[in-house]
């Protein structure tokens, strides 16, 4: 590398980066010097200062190889965009600064913070909190794991102060740090997206028709609306179920996520005015069905149709009339119990948690003490 007067230069990827080195920089250094001095920097902590917090935070920045290796790629770039002036290269060597108080950042340090990203200080102040409470964890209470020690420091009143320090720290954090990550687990987004999509006359295909919980139009009521023959509205449909079932059942997603919590939850049957029991409905606010994005939801697990104030899995006459004959067998001999006759219709899809109340809908039958009587025995 050529030097600059008496000193030796500190290759980095960007000139700017010489407050990481506090060294001087010379911007003609090859690539690989570069790459390899900023590899250096970070293994020796050369730049710890420019975002020193307490020893825990720096203890694991030293530890975080890829993330903190990024960091750098970042700021590179960044700065490059910001500053191309190649005379920046030759900026006067920093004065010393003092160690950082322990107790947090000093006010340059807070002022070189605003060079990152919001994003990067938070990540970076979640880590340092989550490997002070997995050190505890590991080392001082019997060789937990991660997942377990952060219940413990939760859930103990008098954690060592450190540890209480890094749980303090992940409540401070504002619950927008997430959102850059939102969509992977906002299923409203997916479903609104779908929505978005439709042309007027697919719209009402889907209204009228896929998605509808009442008693959907025929293929012919809907080609005779928009003038075209009953094959174009059912290659229209096809097209649309196939992109919905590519939405609702695509892996790892909050859609498929969603359809599967629905279809152990709803089963076969389930009252409307119970959908807010339904935590993955009532959070995302999904609660009112007719809504179609809701409508969309409960198509995947479905399709239901509206009976009486139910949700009934189509088709709906099989599930009554199954419901029905599984009655009639179960009390043939007379009063049979509520739990008996409960798992008969959980074998339909019917599950406990609502087997009484559809038991009562059903003409002819009634519960009473945990028995279910036949109201006619003929």
């Amino acid at each position: 590398m050529r030097s600059i007067g008496r000193e030796r230069p500190f290759g980095t990827l960007y000139p700017h980066l010489l407050f990481f080195a506090r060294e001087r920089v010379d911007a003609r250094t090859p690539i690989s010097t570069r790459l390899r001095n900023v590899l250096k920097a970070w293994l020796g902590l050369r730049w710890a200062p420019y975002l020193a917090e307490s020893p825990a935070t720096l203890g694991v920045r030293r530890q975080c190889g890829v993330a903190v290796l990024g960091e750098f790629g970042w700021l590179a770039t960044r700065l490059e965009k910001e500053d191309p002036d190649p005379d920046m290269a030759l900026r006067p060597e920093p004065e010393p600064e003092p160690e950082p108080d322990t107790a947090g950042p000093t006010e340059r340090d807070a002022d070189r913070l605003t060079r990152f990203p919001m994003s990067v200080v938070e990540d970076l102040q979640v880590l340092a909190a989550v490997r002070v409470i997995a050190a505890w964890g590991r080392h001082e209470r019997g060789g937990l794991g991660l997942r377990a020690s952060l219940e413990l420091a939760a859930s103990i009143d008098d954690p060592p102060s450190i540890v209480r320090s890094a749980i303090d720290r992940l409540d401070d954090i504002d619950p927008s740090w997430a959102d850059p990550i939102a969509e992977q687990f906002d299923v409203n987004q997916p479903l609104s997206m779908a929505m978005a999509r439709l042309d007027p006359r697919q719209l009402a295909i889907v209204e009228r028709r896929t998605l509808t919980l009442d008693l959907p139009d025929t293929l012919q009521e809907l080609a005779d609306s928009f003038d075209c023959s009953r094959e174009r509205i059912r290659q229209i449909e096809g097209r649309l179920v196939q992109r919905f079932r590519s939405i609702m059942e695509a892996p790892d997603t909050s859609a498929r996520r969603l359809s599967t919590r629905l279809s152990d939850g709803l089963g076969a049957a389930w009252p409307l005015d119970q959908l807010t029991d339904m935590e993955c409905l009532r959070d995302p606010g999904l609660i009112d069905v007719d809504r179609l994005e809701t409508k969309l939801a409960l198509w995947a697990p479905g399709p239901f149709e509206r009976v009486g104030g139910w949700l009934v899995r189509r088709p709906a006459r099989k599930v009554i009339d199954g419901s029905t004959s599984r009655l009639r067998r179960a009390t043939a001999r007379g009063p049979a119990p509520l739990q008996i006759v409960g798992k008969r219709l959980e074998a339909l899809g019917v599950r406990p948690a609502v087997a009484e109340r559809w038991i009562a809908t059903r003409p002819g039958f009634e519960v009473a003490d945990g028995v279910v009587v036949r109201a006619d025995p003929d």
